[in-house]
């Protein structure tokens, strides 16, 4: 077993996933192309620590990326989060982006 991702990730609720690939113990598989969060060892843990967002929040700064987190605060007119995790959030935020939840509010009759 090779582990490729291992991450963490609380809210409400504390969640922990694990990405691996099996392969057989005498074939060199490759790891996929374009796989870019490739751990070394089972200790390395991805800390996925992101702003809560709605879609309308998400969207901007999906086109903010190559911004810094002061930049990103100017351009949107309010902080992404609590100061001390501003740039904690906003580095694990454009790791992750396309991998995010989506939450939208559903009304149900």
């Amino acid at each position: 077993m090779a582990p490729l991702l291992w991450t963490t990730y609380c809210d409400s609720t504390p969640m922990f996933t694990a990405t691996v690939m099996l392969r057989a113990e005498d074939v060199d598989t490759p790891m996929p192309a374009g796989f870019d969060f490739l751990c070394s060892n089972c200790r390395e843990i991805e800390n996925l620590e992101v702003p809560d967002l709605i879609a309308r929040e998400k969207s901007p700064m999906d086109r903010l990326l190559d911004k810094s987190v002061d930049e990103v605060d100017d351009a949107l007119d309010y902080e992404i989060a609590r100061t001390n995790q501003r740039l904690r959030q906003w580095e694990a935020f454009k790791k992750f982006h396309q991998f995010l939840p989506r939450f939208q509010h559903v009304e149900l009759r």
